[in-house]
């Protein structure tokens, strides 16, 4: 069960566990909830009349009381995915506060001061966690919140807008770091339409690195958020419960990413400053 397809990261992730999950020769039915509780109930409830063995489900909010509820109304093992709850299911997700630190202390290191952060819903669990990681470098190099533009931003459209207005700003960001490379697509065209190339005068560094980042011109620096591993490490604590074994409900699972350095962001420090060398994507 997912949110929607239209963020290039929840096919990726349908794709991965499926491909894991017909190693087991298993199939999957796949349920959108549209990111509303009573779609994804009805999703959650189908699934379970329709005889599923097992639910993997990235939730649309952190109500907990009423996924717990929905994971204790099914007798099937429930994996939840990129959330953390005290449920009945086990909880395997990215570390998205270490990931979105290394992302703003990338900019931080290549000399960037004026950073802007793009970011989504913060009373989403993991956007609070990006949101706290970015805190965390700005903090370890003596910058202040008040000293950070953060610009919230739901869709593309918004956050296209939201861009234009900073880059068109006397004193513009020289960087942004945006919570989702599907968002880093707008920044893109937002500093196109405004002339502006990029690294050569703004910089971008994204989270996710959706396949797409790497042919984005230029090939966009990300964090790497671990879909196959986590896709993998979920289906085996799957198996392992469809076949009897309850001690993994519970587990709560970190699964690390890393950072992707490709042709986004110019290095500031540099006394002739040239822009980035370019690396392959």
């Amino acid at each position: 069960i997912v949110p929607d397809l239209t963020n290039a990261f929840f096919p990726k992730m349908v794709t991965c566990f499926e491909e894991n999950l017909r190693k087991h020769d298993y199939s999957i039915l796949l349920g959108i909830s549209d990111n509303t509780e009573e779609q994804e109930n009805r999703c959650f409830e189908r699934a379970s009349s329709f005889g599923a063995e097992g639910i993997v489900w990235i939730a649309c909010d952190e109500n907990q009381e009423r996924i717990s509820n929905l994971i204790r109304s099914t007798d099937v093992p429930v994996i939840l995915i990129n959330r953390e709850m005290d449920v009945d299911a086990a909880c395997v997700t990215n570390d998205n506060r270490r990931g979105a630190c290394a992302a703003v202390e990338c900019l931080l290191q290549n000399g960037h001061r004026r950073v802007a952060c793009l970011i989504r819903d913060v009373n989403q669990q993991h956007f609070k966690e990006r949101y706290l990681g970015c805190q965390d470098a700005f903090r370890k190099y003596g910058i202040s919140d008040e000293e950070v533009t953060y610009l919230c931003a739901e869709n593309t459209g918004t956050a296209y807008e939201e861009a234009c207005r900073l880059l068109a700003a006397p004193n513009r960001p020289t960087a942004f770091f945006v919570f989702s490379d599907w968002l880093a697509d707008s920044v893109y065209s937002a500093a196109a339409s405004l002339g502006l190339s990029i690294p050569q005068d703004v910089s971008v560094v994204g989270y996710d690195d959706i396949d797409r980042a790497q042919y984005m011109l230029p090939a966009l620096t990300t964090w790497h958020h671990p879909i196959e591993q986590i896709a993998t490490v979920s289906v085996d604590i799957l198996m392992r419960q469809i076949d009897g074994d309850t001690a993994t409900r519970g587990n709560h699972i970190v699964v690390p990413g890393r950072l992707v350095e490709r042709n986004s962001v110019r290095d500031l420090t540099k006394q002739d400053n040239e822009p980035a060398p370019v690396v392959p994507g």
